[in-house]
């Protein structure tokens, strides 16, 4: 906050040498002669309706600042505390030992002002709490505090729901730091709930160290955990102030693949199971898109125990279209496909690994482990326009071990060949658009010869 021209303060003083009581109050409306310095690249504004007032004792050798606090329009600042100097011969420095704090809740927009256009920190939603205090000789001055969110929502990040608290309990201001201290800033963020999106975190802990000061300054994340999905994250890494831009190492453990889904596509039932994972990504940018369109890294991942619902009786209706003989050839795959809803893709287990290059990502390996049918691919999703491109090869056994004895009886006498049957197909869709996906299978999809008189068409073999 930095004052336009001098302003105008009513004092009023009473006492002797060793006891002096001062009030004192703004005597008027005094945002007209201040203004906002926020973050580089905000303009400085005109506060809204600003007072100031407070009190003070003033003492041979101190000065104790009670009830003081400066309004600007929604929020207060209260400051509260005592400053003292060596008297006479007495050696020494000065010392202070005060605190800043909001004694009420204020609208989290209000403080995004100091790092967001005004447009931008109007969508800022919830609340914050809190305070720092300042403490130690002048050549030595400590800083620590905190602050509590509840129900903070930054839309501009696409985080929603935030609620718990930082804190930061040692930070030196001046001076050298004893040789024994960490010279490094550190603080604890600790929340009960955050959400990215619809993907809700609880139990969320991140010690952070601050190496640097100023626009040069990198956030270190250490020792970063939550609960996810029902499973657990791991974080450690960096974020940088002078070029937007973050470094991560993340280890996901048990996550529940119908929540990751629900948030991915908006469909918790397209792919269930258990979820493990490791990420090493980086990135930059000024925005979550910017973020997204630059993100470079690599990972690996498996799902074990689950189903996909796009494959549903996929084995089992592979197995069928053996029956089919010439007299048949009309059989639809699209017809067929109509039954991909059915919640029964079951599998032992998916694996997989990818790497990143500006939001591309390029999937190396993917296999599909089922009771009958297996699948292997390779491909890439591109992020920045949320569309994925697949290849898709498989096969399955004649008879799959889910038929009924009948069936199996059926397909044996049908076919003496009991060799595997091997199909490709391609998945080129929005990746939030399932459906379009099962039309690129319907339209993709062919016969692999597995012999070199056999045709790419086994239903019309007789």
């Amino acid at each position: 906050i930095s004052a336009l021209k001098p302003i105008l303060i009513r004092v009023k003083a009473k006492g002797n040498t060793d006891l002096t009581t001062v009030t004192f109050v703004s005597s008027k409306d005094i945002s007209s002669e201040m203004s906002l310095l926020a973050g580089p690249d905000i303009s400085p504004r005109k506060l809204d309706i600003a007072t100031l007032t407070g009190s003070m004792l003033i003492k041979p050798g101190s000065v104790d600042i009670t009830e003081s606090s400066l309004s600007i329009g929604e929020y207060k600042l209260a400051l509260e505390g005592k400053y003292m100097w060596p008297m006479g011969t007495e050696g020494g420095e000065p010392v202070l030992n005060c605190r800043l704090r909001f004694p009420e809740p204020i609208p989290a927009a209000s403080l995004a002002t100091l790092v967001e256009s005004e447009d931008q920190a109007k969508k800022i939603t919830g609340t914050v709490q809190g305070g720092f205090s300042i403490r130690g000789p002048l050549s030595r001055l400590i800083t620590g505090g905190g602050a509590k969110f509840n129900q903070v929502c930054i839309p501009k990040l696409n985080l929603n729901e935030i609620s718990g608290r930082i804190r930061a309990p040692k930070w030196f201001l001046t001076g050298s730091p004893p040789p024994d201290a960490n010279v490094n800033a550190h603080a604890q963020l600790l929340l009960s709930s955050a959400c990215y999106g619809k993907l809700k975190a609880t139990d969320v802990h991140v010690d952070f160290l601050i190496e640097g000061a100023g626009p040069n300054s990198k956030v270190v994340i250490r020792n970063g955990h939550a609960t996810v999905a029902g499973g657990t994250v791991s974080l450690n890494g960096w974020y940088s102030n002078s070029q937007p831009g973050f470094h991560i190492q993340s280890d996901l453990s048990k996550m529940d693949m119908s929540e990751v889904m629900n948030e991915m596509v908006g469909s918790p039932k397209e792919v269930t199971g258990q979820l493990d994972a490791k990420l090493d990504l980086d990135s930059h940018g000024k925005s979550s898109e910017e973020m997204i369109k630059h993100l470079s890294g690599e990972g690996q991942l498996t799902i074990t125990n689950g189903i996909v619902q796009r494959c549903g009786k996929l084995s089992d209706k592979l197995a069928d279209a053996y029956l089919f003989r010439q007299g048949f050839a009309v059989f639809s795959l699209n017809n067929w496909l109509r039954t991909f809803g059915d919640p029964s893709g079951a599998f032992t287990d998916i694996n997989g690994t990818f790497k990143i290059d500006d939001g591309n990502v390029q999937i190396n390996e993917m296999h599909f482990h089922g009771p009958d049918m297996r699948l292997w691919g390779s491909g890439n999703l591109d992020l920045p326009v949320n569309s994925m491109k697949l290849d898709i090869f498989g096969y399955i056994p004649r008879v799959s071990s889910s038929s009924s004895k009948a069936t199996k009886a059926a397909r044996r006498n049908a076919i003496p060949d009991e060799r595997p049957r091997t199909f490709g197909f391609e998945v080129a869709a929005p990746m939030n658009q399932p459906d379009e996906a099962a039309k690129s299978i319907g339209k993709s999809f062919h016969w692999l010869p597995i012999s070199p008189t056999a045709t790419a068409h086994p239903i019309a073999e007789r």
